[in-house]
């Protein structure tokens, strides 16, 4: 929506189809920076959820799943926390760039929930550093598609616009391409989102019409990290000690393959 929004929005300008004053680049940027700040603290959300999937906290994940719709009221406090530091651009420069100089009160608000993201990421590598390899490996990767995403996006614009501030790089490329990537957020997200559901139904679809063991045991190792709100803590305490068992012994046959290869 973030990027629909965005893009929607500069297009009908650049036909003329919204009136070019300053109110109507007000309200452009107004949506963009409350939808940005929803969009952090559902990065933040899913860097959490992780965590919790990590932690196999059946508790946190049901309370993060019921909290999901508090990040609209969030993102308008911290809005209008920012919204008197914003140096809105005039509408003879295409209302397309914020003045990076003037937005101390955004980068700082941003590079905090990308720290909180970063740290919950860090507490989900530590939880599987005694799992076995094949799971630990998994999670890693799962976790640093979407942090790297964060960082690309609303990290980049953010870091250039604390040095912008303190007078410490200026560039017109750079400003350009962070502000693309910022727009780019939600569907570089969603790609990753995507990506990742392909993978899973495509290990249900090889579990389903190959009927062997090694494609059962991909698909009980990849749920290891789906909590499921609703179901049962014994069902689900079942379903994650059989993954860990079924990842336990691929790892043990993965490094007596490779003994084996080397001697």
């Amino acid at each position: 929506a973030f990027s629909v929004y965005r893009i929607g929005f500069q297009t009908l300008w650049v036909a003329n189809m919204i009136p070019h004053t300053s109110m109507a680049c007000h309200a452009l940027w107004n949506g963009v920076v409350s939808m940005g700040l929803m969009s952090c603290i559902v990065e933040v959300h899913i860097a959490v959820g992780f965590m919790a999937a990590c932690l196999q906290n059946s508790q946190m994940s049901r309370i993060l799943w019921h909290a999901l719709p508090l990040s609209v009221p969030l993102a308008a406090g911290l809005f209008l926390y920012i919204e008197p530091t914003l140096d809105y651009p005039p509408p003879r420069n295409d209302c397309a760039y914020l003045n990076k100089h003037r937005e101390l009160r955004w980068a700082c608000t941003v590079l905090s929930l990308v720290t909180i993201s970063i740290l919950a990421y860090a507490i989900s590598a530590a939880k599987t550093a005694n799992l076995p390899k094949v799971m630990r490996r998994r999670a890693l990767l799962r976790g640093s598609t979407y942090i790297i995403n964060f960082l690309l996006t609303f990290g980049f614009r953010a870091a250039l616009s604390l040095l912008a501030f303190g007078g410490i790089l200026e560039s017109v490329l750079l400003d350009k391409v962070s502000t693309i990537m910022l727009t780019l957020n939600g569907a570089l997200n969603v790609m990753t989102y995507m990506s990742w559901m392909y993978h899973t139904k495509k290990l249900s679809a090889n579990a389903a019409a190959l009927a062997d063991i090694p494609s059962r045991e991909q698909l009980i190792i990849d749920q290891y990290f789906d909590l499921q709100v609703g179901v049962d803590e014994i069902i689900h305490d079942a379903q994650r000690q059989a993954a860990l068992n079924i990842a336990a012994v691929a790892s043990a046959r993965c490094s007596h393959a490779d003994s084996f290869g080397g001697s």
